[in-house]
């Protein structure tokens, strides 16, 4: 139908205009309003073509795409002339090697996902839901740019794994070659013989390691730590994300003191898998990026940080008040910690643990997160305002729960040069609208919260219709950005109007649908029969509420 219309419209095209067809209004205005039909029929299949690669590179997350009818797709150009040869055929090779990456290892997850972890899959091979296999199905010649270029398979996450899995994952790393990889095994179950096959091919590519993200549950495991001491060290691993709660101490210092000899190693976060004791042959120099979880943060602990001279980013989540009968004596805070090159810190429920923030000075801190699921009194959050002040900082990104940003205007000065504000939760009304410049008595300065503020992300917006427009209206002249989750967009019409005006000015805006109110985990524990003996009994280890976040 679409080559029929184009032939005509081709026709057409044709036709001269004379003399005579000047004289005849009726000739003129058919071929004034042909020429409008092509005009608007071109500019139709232009749109529809860019929404078509718009949907292909910023895809679901959850939705492999549709490769099967890719080459049909490829193969029709502008103005629908079929040429001879698929155009994307006539590419080199690396060109296509790197279009595929783009597409296996692009980050896929939309806005609303960010704070949920879904597991739809037992093995990912990428951060998006396009694998390498769906690439070789299109056609022979994608099939070979697939096999030859290894990098392609040079991720491998799995979760809760059958049986059958194994010789998926022996496939993949044969594919894979020789390149680094980036492994990620979820196990939570135990007995699991599935998941101690796949760790044992793990441990045997060690050398191979760039990243790993391991939650191990499984118990039994000294033979299987036995093959990792025999492999040559890990000097590739740059970063490692490691649960290993269930595991005895003896195997869990085998398995850290080879990751610590790496000498490229970045980003190190161990969880609770080292019982509150800081390893002597952590490396701490070279670390920009760390995680401290269910410690009790001491002395100790902040003499090891003030080793760290390339320390970016640190994590503080857990932090336990009162030592324990099963916990070792901790040294108390003297000295607070001069950390000279944080620029990030991220902090979880800080009204419980006022030490976080006075244990440290961070005089380059540009960005602050704050975790918190209750609400926070302004006097809790004395200590961070005191830090704030302490550091001299220049705080630029903001993130915190939507039911304590009035801890914002207890001491505006201290975030008068925020200009990205993530808030998180769901947003009434009373919180939004301090977003919004209240009106000022005459001659009298206007106090405007936030004044510098240029990008703007909320989670979930439940306050009433005409209370984001206010907002918008009120900074239409510096708000650049402009995320948003509605549940029902026709539920806000008014707000919806505005955003829309607000685009037309030239503001970046995203809206999408509802963000979970906490961390979730949707993982499908169903598991074939077959997978262990039916005389043993088997245990479900649940995934930590807050483990996504970290």
């Amino acid at each position: 139908m679409t080559s029929v219309f184009s032939d005509r419209f081709t026709r057409l095209d044709r036709i001269l205009p004379s003399k005579q067809t000047n004289k005849c209004p009726l000739i003129a205005r058919l071929f004034s309003t042909a020429k409008t039909l092509k005009e608007r029929s071109e500019n139709h299949l232009r749109k529809e073509g860019l929404n078509f690669f718009r949907w292909t590179m910023w895809k679901g997350h959850h939705n492999p795409i549709e490769t099967s009818n890719a080459a049909e797709w490829l193969s029709v150009p502008a103005y629908m002339v079929t040429p001879t040869r698929p155009v994307i055929n006539d590419l080199p090779t690396e060109i296509m090697a790197k279009i595929f990456a783009y597409v296996v290892h692009s980050d896929s997850i939309e806005h609303k996902h960010h704070n949920s972890y879904h597991i739809s899959r037992r093995i990912i091979t990428g951060s998006s839901p396009t694998t390498p296999k769906h690439l070789m199905g299109v056609c022979p010649l994608w099939s070979d740019v697939v096999e030859s270029t290894p990098t392609l398979w040079s991720t491998i996450l799995v979760t809760s794994p059958a049986r059958a899995d194994v010789e998926e994952v022996s496939f993949i790393l044969e594919k894979s070659k020789n390149c680094l990889l980036d492994l990620g095994l979820e196990q939570y179950h135990d007995p699991d013989p599935a998941s101690l096959a796949i760790l044992k091919l793990f441990f045997s590519v060690c050398h191979r390691w760039r990243s790993i993200r391991f939650t191990l549950k499984m118990k039994d495991v000294r033979d299987i730590v036995s093959v990792l001491r025999t492999q040559q060290p890990p000097q590739h691993l740059e970063e490692y994300r490691v649960r290993l709660e269930t595991w005895d101490a003896l195997d869990v210092n085998q398995v850290f003191h080879v990751l610590h000899s790496s000498p490229r190693l970045r980003n190190a976060d161990w969880g609770g898998s080292l019982c509150w004791a800081l390893r002597p042959d952590t490396p701490w120099s070279q670390l920009t990026e760390l995680s401290l979880q269910f410690i009790h943060l001491s002395q100790e602990h902040l003499d090891a940080l003030s080793t760290c001279q390339a320390l970016a980013t640190l994590r503080v989540h857990k932090i336990l008040r009162i030592p324990s009968q099963e916990t070792p004596p901790f040294i108390e805070i003297t000295t607070r910690v001069v950390l000279p090159t944080v620029r990030k810190f991220i902090v979880n429920d800080p009204t419980d643990h006022p030490r976080t923030f006075d244990a440290f000075t961070l005089p380059l801190l540009t960005v602050l997160e704050i975790y918190n699921r209750r609400w926070l009194r302004p006097s809790g959050l004395i200590p961070m305002s005191n830090m704030l002040r302490r550091s001299g900082t220049t705080l630029q990104s903001l993130a915190l729960d939507g039911s304590n940003l009035s801890i914002l205007s207890e001491d505006m000065s201290l975030f008068e040069d925020v200009h990205t504000l993530n808030v998180l939760s769901d947003l009434q009304d009373a919180e939004l609208t301090l977003l919004a410049p209240a009106p000022s008595p005459l001659f009298l300065p206007e106090k405007k919260l936030l004044p510098k503020l240029r990008n703007l992300i909320l989670h979930n917006y439940y306050a009433e219709d005409g209370t984001l427009s206010r907002v918008v209206s009120s900074r239409r002249h510096e708000l650049e950005m402009l995320q948003v989750c509605m549940p029902d967009v026709k539920a806000f019409p008014q707000d919806y109007r505005t955003l829309l005006w607000a685009e037309l000015d030239g503001m970046a805006l995203t809206i999408s649908g509802r963000v979970p109110d906490c961390p979730t985990y949707i993982l499908n524990i169903e598991r074939s029969n077959a997978d262990v003996d039916s005389d043993s009994s088997r245990v479900l280890y649940l995934p930590s509420f807050w483990e996504d976040i970290w």
